[in-house]
């Protein structure tokens, strides 16, 4: 049997489509198409421990390709949410009849917090301080007030 999975991960841009093929309903191989780097990274490590044994992955263990999916993203400096990594496990599952074959969506609904004075205004976001080559987290409801105080003086110049 054979799946594939069209994955839109959203502000990156990087469309992937995630191909996941077994033929004893048990174990899985994969194919990505996609531009993004670091998924096209991710598929080659994910074919180093393939095939993929889907039953072992519902062990208490963290799954092996989600544990190789978060080192890669912390490492490289992409957002550690991607989606794609757990896209790839859901078509995993649906390959093997683990879980049903059913559309998912993530929504996000932002509510966005206004300032009352100048002494309450928001954190700019180009202010935020980058972690391993990205923003790890941001918020758009924390205020500041008072002097922006730098709490990683060694970390980035300018920040």
């Amino acid at each position: 049997m054979e799946l594939r999975e069209q994955i839109d991960p959203g502000i990156c841009g990087f469309t992937t489509t995630v191909t996941a093929a077994t033929e004893d309903g048990r174990h899985v191989t994969f194919a990505f198409e996609t531009g993004c780097e670091i998924i096209a990274e991710f598929e080659r490590q994910v074919r180093e421990i393939s095939p993929v044994d889907a039953i072992k992955t519902l062990s208490p263990d963290e799954n092996p390709v989600l544990a190789l999916a978060r080192e890669l993203l912390r490492t490289k400096g992409c957002c550690e949410a991607c989606v794609v990594p757990v896209g790839t496990v859901k078509a995993m599952y649906v390959v093997t009849n683990l879980a049903l074959a059913k559309d998912v969506s993530l929504k996000l609904v932002a509510e966005w917090s206004r300032a009352t004075s100048d002494d309450e205004a928001p954190i700019p976001h180009e202010q935020a301080v980058p972690f391993a080559g990205s923003l790890r987290c941001t918020t758009v409801d924390v205020l500041q007030k008072g002097a922006v105080e730098d709490h990683f003086p060694r970390q980035k110049p300018g920040f």
